[in-house]
């Protein structure tokens, strides 16, 4: 009997950004700590095919005392951590799945979530099912929502930051994981194929976030989501739009959307999302790898 394709969560909780010493802060820790646990923990537990493990990848140089708070939280939610060096994050994932995955296992898959985003129910399921059949490469969930200042936008994105990579495993030696490349840069690297359904992850854009991320995506209702993102019941959304409203912006969004996509640097990201899309649709029928 084939054993399921191992699949591992791995979110980064405090590892270094841009030479960013925000990191090590206590109060900028525990903020953290809170949105993981209200927004993306509940989203973890109820997915219908359990990840392997989550990993909260975690600062080596975090203080004892948040430390302490970071194994508490990890404990009470589900997740382990995983203390890495500066510049070392590969290697110490590379040893961390060595010591996790049962053998033999020809291949492991890893999606990567931010600590304060949402999945839907179904989506490692979906991930997993996309990722199967001796498959090298990355899967992505095209649709996904986006809240912003009480509103919600659909959002196609080509190269979303919710991919996932599935590679061989080997000895474990020479493993990339997904957090070997940004993930707007997939199309460059390796095969890409695209999970077309309904949105699979959410974005929630909350407190400086909001003055950094621009509107993405294009309006839609909330109340088709609520069963998907019960999140989104706590989050405080605008009243629906009348249907005249609605439309009025989703053509205002989508010419939005349309002009970003023709700049240079989203150009190529979209040729690529157009070409695996067209290519799964290419696939002969009965082959659901």
């Amino acid at each position: 009997m084939t054993r399921p394709l191992p699949h591992f969560l791995l979110t980064k909780l405090n590892l270094p950004m841009c030479g960013d010493g925000r990191h090590l802060r206590s109060d900028w820790i525990a903020r953290r700590l809170e949105l993981l646990a209200r927004h993306t923990a509940p989203s973890v537990e109820r997915q219908a095919e359990p990840f392997d493990a989550w990993l909260l990848l975690c600062a080596a140089g975090t203080a004892r005392d948040d430390r302490a708070a970071i194994l508490r939280a990890s404990e009470r939610l589900g997740c382990v951590p995983v203390w890495v060096e500066e510049g070392a994050l590969i290697s110490q994932l590379r040893r961390t799945l060595r010591e996790a995955v049962p053998d033999p296992s020809s291949h492991v898959l890893t999606s990567r979530l931010d600590s304060d985003d949402v999945l839907h129910p179904q989506f490692a399921r979906r991930v997993r099912a996309r990722a199967g059949g001796g498959f090298t490469g990355f899967v992505n969930p095209l649709f996904g929502l986006h809240y912003l200042h009480g509103a919600l936008y659909l959002w196609p994105y080509v190269a979303s930051n919710f991919v996932s990579y599935v590679e061989p495993f080997g000895d474990g030696s020479g493993l990339k994981t997904v957090m070997a490349l940004s993930h707007d840069r997939i199309y460059r690297a390796a095969p890409v194929r695209q999970i077309v359904s309904r949105p699979l992850w959410l974005v929630v854009t909350h407190g400086r976030n909001t003055s950094t991320v621009a509107r993405r995506g294009i309006r839609t209702r909330a109340a088709g989501h609520l069963d998907d993102f019960p999140i989104l019941a706590e989050l405080g959304i605008e009243p629906d739009l009348s249907a005249v409203k609605l439309r009025s912006c989703q053509l205002l969004d989508t010419g939005r959307l349309v002009a970003k996509a023709m700049r240079p640097g989203s150009r190529a990201r979209l040729l690529g999302g157009m070409k695996s899309v067209v290519a799964d649709f290419s696939r002969p029928r009965g082959d659901t790898a």
